[in-house]
């Protein structure tokens, strides 16, 4: 591999980080998920071409160019995690919705009075 093969596979990476950053910032995971088995081809390409150039060396330009990639591949990766936290919390949330919600009734001493675990009906204290 030559020097030029890195910096056509880092362009390639960039390129598809560049889609995936796009997707992510439309919320578009579905389309992720397609993007992976490029993503995964051109990481291939992109680490190969790395080994080899690491044996011959790697100009100033290329340099820039592979950090810069890396950047958005941390970016990217940041915006997953944040994006499945997201996604984490809002399926605990979902899961505990029939637990002790507090509606719109309240007891005589004031209280919310619950209801009794999602099945519309208030719980009775007596």
């Amino acid at each position: 591999m030559t020097q030029t093969s890195l910096l056509k596979s880092t362009r390639e990476l960039s390129h598809i980080l560049s889609q995936e950053a796009s997707l992510l910032a439309e919320g578009r995971l579905s389309e992720i998920a397609d993007l992976n088995v490029e993503k995964t081809d051109a990481v291939r390409a992109f680490e190969n071409a790395l080994t080899a150039a690491d044996s011959v060396g790697i100009s100033h330009t290329e340099r820039r160019e592979v950090d810069a990639t890396l950047a958005l591949a941390r970016e990217n990766l940041q915006r997953l995690s944040v994006m499945r936290n997201g996604l984490n919390s809002l399926a605990n949330r979902l899961s505990n919705l029939d637990s002790g919600t507090k509606v719109g009734a309240y007891s005589a001493t004031g209280h919310k009075l619950s209801f009794d675990r999602g099945t519309n009906t208030l719980a009775k204290k007596i």
